[in-house]
């Protein structure tokens, strides 16, 4: 998301994401799930760590591997908080957007 302020540079995405597939622990199954991705949706304040819920906006829908990975990639994203942001960019991370894809984990 780019309100207009500093956007993340590469290089800050790419450590953010990082960060988050440390914590995301891809339970049994999802990893053989052909063409599984997991978005989800976050919204931080400017200390880093997480407002309300992460909510899921795609994948994890229907099966139980569906379900599980959802849950997990949740999990991932609330136990990894809080993240260390660049705050005077904060208006380009306030609300983040995570794609959680298992083949990209093996």
């Amino acid at each position: 998301k780019n309100t207009g302020g500093s956007k993340l540079s590469q290089s800050e995405m790419d450590a953010l994401r990082g960060a988050i597939s440390k914590c995301w622990n891809v339970p049994a199954g999802v990893a053989d799930a052909p063409g599984l991705i997991v978005t989800v949706k976050m919204k931080l304040n400017q200390d880093g760590s997480i407002q309300g819920v992460p909510e899921v906006t795609s994948g994890g829908g229907g099966d139980g591997v569906g379900r599980a990975a959802a849950e997990s990639a949740k999990r991932a994203v609330a136990r990894c908080a809080p993240y260390s942001l660049p705050v005077d960019k904060y208006d380009s991370w306030s609300e983040v957007i995570v794609n959680f894809d298992p083949s990209e984990m093996f």
